[in-house]
Parts: C-alpha cells; structure tokens; sequence
C-alpha cells in the first residue's frame, strides 16, 4: 500500500511525526490509553489559539467592529479579527445594543483574506445604487463622527483539519480471502455478508486506531505484539461492526469461505478525504511539538520504570547497570523537552506575524 499522511491532531500523526523510537508503553508493556494522546493535542490546539489570537476548529462568530468617519465617503478596509476565515453571510449596522439592524446587500463586500472592503455597485443580487439605499442620509451623518461597533459581521473561521468524509460502499469477492482498501476508512468498519451466515465466518481487520495511533499490524514494536481485531459474524446474522475507530484500514482479510457460487462482501463504512485539509504546516509543526511534550514528561517517567532514575541487576558476580537523565529536578526526555521548548519559542514571533503583521501604534 502506498505511503500515507496521518491525518492531523490524531495520536498516529502525533506518533508518527513528532515521537517515532520512543517506548510508549507502560511498566507492564501496556500502550498508552487514548486519553493521554487526546489530552496533549486538545491542550496544544487550545494554546496555539490563545497564544496566537487565532481559531483553529471551525466555528460561526458575531464580530463588533468600529467604523470610523470615511467609512462611507471612502470605503476603507474592514479588518475581520481573524486570521482564517472561511465565508461572510451578514454585514449589518448596529448601534449599541439595539436589535434593529440594518442588513448591508453581501454582494457589495470583496473579501482578501480577513479583510472586507465595500464596493457598493449595483450588481449581482443587489441591484441598486448606495445614494438610493434605505436611510443613506441618516447614515452619512452618523458615520461624520465615527461609532464605536457599528459594524456587526457574522462569518466562520477556522481551518479544515481533517478532510472531507463522506460514507463508501464497496464489494468484495468472497474468494479474494482479503480485502485492501486504496482510501482512508475513517472510524468504523461494518462487514455485511449477502445472506445469513450459516457458520460463524470470521475476519481480521489490520490498519491504524485514530483515538491512540495504535497498529493492529500483527507485527511487533518495542517488543509489543499488537494483534489484528477479529470480529465473528455468528450463524444467522448478516453483519458485524469493528470496535475500534480507525484512521487507516491497511487490509481485511478471512479464510474457509466455502460458499458456491462465489458470493460478494460489502465494506462499507466512513471515507475521510485529507485533500481538503488546508491548516499550514508551520502551525501544524508548532501544535506537534508543543502537545510531544506534554507525551515526553509522562515518557520521561517510564524510561526504565516509575520513579526510578537508576537500576542495577547482580547475578552471580555479572552485574549490569543502567543509569538515566532522569532525577527528582530532571525529566528522562529533558534534553528533547529543553529543544522542543527553543523551537516552539522560535516559532511563536514568526506565526504572529504571518496571522496579524506588524503591529504599530501612532500618536
């Protein structure tokens, strides 16, 4: 199968990107719960916007801005304070808390980037002329002095972070004996068989967990052996749903279909697209290495055991004995924690920039 990108903000992008050779497991060779991963990522994200002044989840906001004098003999720009935003489906004046507004024609804004500029030309849906718009002359005499947030803009920002998905059918010959999907099976697998089971018939499902980055490749990993999920359609029954949520199905496979004529299995499931995904890779970069810290730490502890910094072994006069970074004021991963920590600082200016430019102020 060919080479994948992890989808971002999952724990397999995380493994796979930010934490690759480390021994993420526990004392009693247990993988890391789902909770661990998702913690450091949603903490990340969540700091990545506050220390950025930026949304990175989609969402829809109602934004108050300040309209200065010019603002209808000259149509300055109008900054949205945001730095991605996605589509802008109201432009109303409102003053104060009033609840009447009054709606500007969308058709008259152009929009580059977060900045929106009215250009009231009789096109498109509006068909009229500003001097005739309703209240133009209340408005001119208002806008003479400038009104604290008078524009009222409603838009959504926020970036695609995991792709299109969309739900997928396809079918497979029973003869086949497995099953390799060319695209990426998101969440849950459901195997349908075209008539009841008249034996128990069985399936292994290899591929990627999206909730801890887990590979049920059947192969082993730092000594680890993560089996494939099995899941058993019982006699009478027509189909089976797999527990796990996956990021990547690499293949399905089955064995002992004796069934003649050859019959047909459906998969059908969730298809996740990551074409779409447009977040930019400095600010993945960032989000990556500020949540591996966070993996680092509780890592760090485990090196060779809770709480211990050093271990020695004596047997019959042969002694082996291992020492660590680790101390009661140092983390095992203190080295990396420390790089990661010059590189986000790195970082920081760079994307603040690239979101706001340069800020100034002039008197």
């Amino acid at each position: 199968m060919a080479y994948r990108l992890a989808i971002p903000f999952t724990a397999e992008w995380l493994i796979k990107g930010f934490l690759t050779g480390l021994d993420l497991t526990d004392d009693d060779g247990r993988f890391y719960p789902p909770e661990v991963f998702d913690s450091a990522i949603t903490s990340a994200i969540a700091w990545a916007e506050s220390i950025l002044a930026i949304r990175i989840h989609k969402e829809t906001v109602v934004a108050r801005i300040d309209a200065s004098g010019s603002s209808l003999y000259e149509f300055p720009p109008i900054k949205l304070p945001d730095a991605f935003i996605n589509s802008v489906s109201e432009v109303n004046w409102k003053l104060g808390n009033s609840q009447t507004v009054l709606p500007w024609p969308i058709d008259w804004f152009v929009r580059r980037g977060n900045v929106l500029q009215m250009i009231p030309a009789a096109t498109g849906n509006s068909q009229q002329n500003i001097t005739n718009y309703p209240l133009y002359a209340q408005a001119i005499n208002l806008m003479n002095s400038g009104t604290a947030a008078l524009w009222e803009v409603t838009y959504i920002a926020g970036v695609e972070t995991s792709g299109d998905i969309d739900t997928f059918i396809q079918t497979v010959a029973t003869s086949a004996g497995t099953w390799t999907p060319n695209f990426y099976v998101w969440d849950e697998l459901t195997i349908t068989l075209p008539t009841a089971a008249t034996v128990e018939r069985t399936f292994k499902v290899y591929g990627w967990r999206k909730e801890d980055g887990k590979p049920f490749d059947g192969e082993s990993r730092l000594n680890v052996m993560y089996d494939a999920e099995t899941v058993t359609i019982p006699i009478g029954a027509t189909s089976v749903t797999t527990q796990n949520a996956w990021s990547q199905v690499t293949r399905v496979t089955w064995t002992g279909w004796t069934q003649a004529p050859v019959a047909n299995i459906t998969m059908s499931g969730w298809d996740n697209d990551p074409s779409g995904i447009d977040i930019d890779r400095d600010l993945m970069a960032l989000i990556g290495k500020y949540a591996s810290i966070h993996i680092l730490n509780t890592a760090g502890d485990l090196i060779i055991g809770a709480g211990i910094a050093n271990k020695s072994t004596s047997i019959d006069g042969i002694s082996a004995a291992v020492g660590t970074t680790s101390s009661p004021t140092n983390a095992g991963y203190g080295a990396r924690i420390l790089q990661l920590q010059k590189e986000i600082k790195q970082l920081e200016p760079i994307l603040w920039n690239k979101y706001h430019g340069c800020m100034m102020a002039a008197w």
